[in-house]
């Protein structure tokens, strides 16, 4: 299967600086980016109109102003490959995002995949806090961290029980949990987990 962002990828210049990915050794022998090689793979597809809008440690996220999605490009990540899993298995639940064409990734180097995913927004502190119990008692500023805490728990579980259930199966998984800012978007108002895993 290929992506269409990808047609004929092999002779694309972009496909050929993802190829490079392959072998790219972060300082402590993983498999993470090499940040200048990740670079030439975000060169060559600003030239297809697709511009990074995000990054972390295994993946780079790329939009496209036409497009109603991102093209998630990723190395190995056992994380983000369980939490794939989970979506699968809660598609009907509003937190988890919607994956576009099958919804898995495709290969396209044995390291290296991409996805596509619906287009979201970035999560708000205002949003954060509507997760929150009235009587919720936080210092300086809302967080990710303080919704899934013990004291909000109760709160969640009888207001928002499909975030509630979604939690509880990503805190089962075996990956190590990372859920934060950073990987938790909006769907208008609906918080979306997109990454929770590591």
């Amino acid at each position: 299967m290929k992506l269409k962002e990808l047609t004929g990828y092999k002779n694309l210049p972009a496909y050929k600086a993802i190829t490079d990915l392959d072998t790219a050794k972060g300082d402590d022998g993983d498999t993470t980016y090499n940040s200048d090689k990740m670079k030439t793979v975000e060169d060559k597809l600003a030239e297809l109109n697709w511009h990074s809008v995000g990054s972390g440690m295994y993946a780079t996220v790329f939009a496209n102003p036409t497009k109603p999605y991102v093209l998630k490009i990723f190395q190995e990540d056992y994380g983000y490959e369980s939490y794939i899993n989970i979506i699968h298995k809660n598609k009907g639940n509003p937190h988890v995002p919607v994956l576009y064409g099958k919804g898995m990734p495709v290969k396209i180097t044995p390291k290296v995949s991409a996805i596509r995913m619906e287009k979201l927004q970035p999560i708000t502190e205002k949003a954060i806090a509507s997760y929150l119990a009235p009587d919720y008692e936080y210092n300086f500023s809302a967080t990710i961290e303080d919704i899934f805490s013990e004291e909000n728990e109760e709160y969640l579980m009888t207001n928002f029980p499909d975030l509630y259930k979604l939690e509880k199966q990503i805190a089962r998984s075996n990956a190590n949990w990372d859920m934060h800012e950073g990987n938790v978007m909006l769907r208008g108002n609906v918080m979306v987990i997109i990454d929770p895993l590591a």
